[in-house]
């Protein structure tokens, strides 16, 4: 590197009196500059290296801020050709844990789980990622509002050809003040948790029941519902006793309906599979869902109400699909004060949910309707790439993830959100107490 140095012209008494300033200054600028790199960079730490894969943390805003939590993730990137684990690895492998116990101001890190890929390999069935993955994590200072200093000892086991152990270090700092939502962090947090496993509602995934087949050889029959027809599903079973191998699928003659039968593969006697405790995941491509229960012998047998209504999944209605403004914060604001109403939805391409939203609420004539009236304005914003204007308006409503959806208006100036699973009745209810007048128009 070159480096160009300006020369002045000074008589020597006058050279010599400003070399001390000049030191003085070289050394401030060389104390300042670490720490702007720093604020810089605070919602990622530094990436450490296990010459196969490394890792790092990252927050979704800038600072600890006033709230209970902290939005984060455990950033994870693998070489080519190497695989890290999920939760419960299969026939083989070892899931990812970290220690945090060299934190400080810290109570607790809830973990969450992105949906797994099925790894077969000489007749084991393991479950992991390749390439990369971001685990959603929520952070829990002991005192809200102060530093929160993330140190964790993440031990991972990443399998190519060979399986190695890896022990490493990662940290965070996490500085008092307010949080601003930072673009690229929580974007990319926020597509890790969409992908992490529902509870059926916004995935149209659903176990109807989970019965033992006793016998040799012994299986398990898991029943499961969707939405929309089955294009390529997969069911994993866990237990604290039995593993189950591939299923094998036999489907409805709409394809919206499937029964999955998983041989037992290892595990003490299998009479006493009845009555035990498992959790189902469903897998079909982006959509994926968890159910715990218990196995029946014979008849459906399940913990809680997982029927799901069977429901056409249609994509959204063409009429709808011209409507949209392109979201500005500043417009809807003006718009608002003129009169209008205006819907926002904050959606983007790898978001399952939203997708669901679009197709079973946003695109139905109803409310595609509602939304095209003269009186609404309909804003969409795409955060399919990391946008600032987004995620700061994500953080403005305390959201770091999507589904996002408001309507403002002279009834509700200051906007009414709306849950993350839309319903017909909530987004037009919503309009009408937003627009302030008797009724809005669905014609």
């Amino acid at each position: 590197m070159t480096t160009s140095v300006m020369r002045f012209e000074a008589s020597k008494s006058s050279t010599d009196a400003a070399r001390p300033l000049a030191r003085l200054s070289l050394a401030f600028l060389a104390l300042l500059l670490p720490s702007l790199v720093t604020t810089a960079h605070a919602v990622t730490g530094p990436w450490t290296s296990g010459e196969t894969v490394r890792v790092r943390l990252l927050s979704a805003t800038d600072a600890a801020g006033t709230g209970g939590e902290v939005r984060a993730g455990l950033q994870v990137s693998l070489n080519d050709g190497w695989d890290t684990y999920w939760r419960s690895p299969g026939d083989a492998g070892a899931p990812p844990t970290v220690d945090w116990s060299g934190s400080t101001n810290l109570a607790s890190v809830e973990w969450r789980w992105p949906a797994p890929t099925r790894f077969t390999l000489f007749g084991l069935e393991t479950f992991g990622y390749l390439h990369e993955v971001v685990f959603p994590l929520t952070v829990h200072p002991k005192r809200p509002g102060e530093r929160v200093a993330l140190r964790g000892q993440a031990d991972l086991l990443v399998c190519s050809d060979v399986c190695v152990p890896k022990h490493l270090t990662v940290s965070l700092d996490l500085p008092t003040g307010a949080a601003t939502s930072d673009a690229e962090a929580s974007n990319l947090i926020a597509r890790y948790e969409a992908q992490v496993p529902d509870d059926g509602s916004g995935s149209g995934l659903a176990v109807q029941d989970i019965a033992a087949r006793l016998g040799t050889p012994a299986a398990l029959e898991v029943r499961i519902a969707s939405r929309q027809p089955l294009a390529k599903p997969d069911v994993i079973v866990e237990s604290g006793k039995w593993s189950f191998g591939k299923p094998a699928f036999s489907f409805g003659p709409d394809g919206r309906t499937a029964t999955a039968v998983l041989p037992v593969t290892s595990g003490p006697d299998t009479v006493g599979l009845p009555d035990s405790p498992v959790t189902v995941t469903l897998l079909d491509g982006l959509l994926a869902s968890e159910t715990h229960g218990r196995i029946a012998a014979g008849t459906a047998l399940v913990g809680g109400n997982w029927t799901l209504d069977i429901l056409p999944f249609r994509g959204a209605a063409p009429a709808a699909a011209g409507h949209w403004a392109v979201f500005d914060e500043a417009a809807a604001r003006r718009l608002v004060a003129q009169g209008k109403t205006v819907f926002v939805d904050v959606t983007a391409e790898w978001c399952v949910n939203c997708k669901v939203n679009e197709a079973l609420v946003l695109g139905q004539p109803d409310v595609g309707a509602a939304l095209r009236a003269p009186d609404v304005v309909a804003m969409r914003a795409d955060w399919t790439r990391p946008d600032p204007r987004i995620s700061d308006y994500l953080a403005r409503n305390d959201r770091f993830g999507i589904p996002f959806n408001a309507v403002y208006g002279p009834g509700a100036p200051r906007g009414i959100v709306l849950p993350e699973i839309l319903t017909q009745d909530a987004v037009l209810g919503a309009l009408h107490r937003a627009s302030g007048t008797a009724k809005i128009s669905a014609k």
